[in-house]
């Protein structure tokens, strides 16, 4: 009987970890239409590449960026597609999902990639600027070079509350 009750319980845990998470937000496809749906929770380095969508009625679909032009969850992060070239890739070309930071006459966005954050500046034209670190090994010995360095300076700072 206790092994009946403890299997129970072990294969109960399973499949509510395997349970997909959903959260309400919206698409924009292409052609400027919005659809209100419920997105699949993911990490956010899988989130640049591909959204899940469920429909209302129950449908499941994939979209990368080439179907739709941005999403968002409600009350969280919006994502749209950045185009940029690459200076770390041979300046190949890249586009995906990056998550939106800043809004304004200059836009500003962020992504992950591999464990590291990245950030493309665009401006309401056709220019778009990718900030990346320096990359370095373990030891601290540079891997790739970087064309901002990303320091933190603190300071005493009296804030009022």
């Amino acid at each position: 009987m206790k092994l009946i009750i403890a299997c129970i319980i072990l294969l109960s845990s399973v499949t509510l970890f395997c349970q997909e998470s959903f959260k309400s937000g919206y698409i924009v496809k292409n052609n400027g239409d919005t659809i209100s749906c419920q997105i699949r929770n993911d990490v956010e380095e899988k989130l640049t590449k591909e959204v899940v969508f469920k429909s209302a009625n129950g449908s499941v679909e994939t979209y990368t960026p080439q179907n739709i032009i941005s999403f968002g969850f409600y009350g969280g992060n919006i994502f749209r597609v950045v185009k940029y070239v690459d200076p770390s890739d041979d300046y190949s070309k890249k586009e995906h999902f990056a998550k939106l930071l800043f809004d304004g006459i200059n836009d500003l966005y962020s992504f992950i990639r591999k464990d590291i954050f990245f950030f493309v500046g665009a401006v309401r034209t056709d220019t778009t600027l990718l900030l990346f670190n320096d990359i370095t090994s373990a030891s601290g010995r540079t891997i790739d070079q970087g064309n901002y360095q990303n320091q933190l300076f603190l300071s005493d700072v009296n804030v009022r509350r």
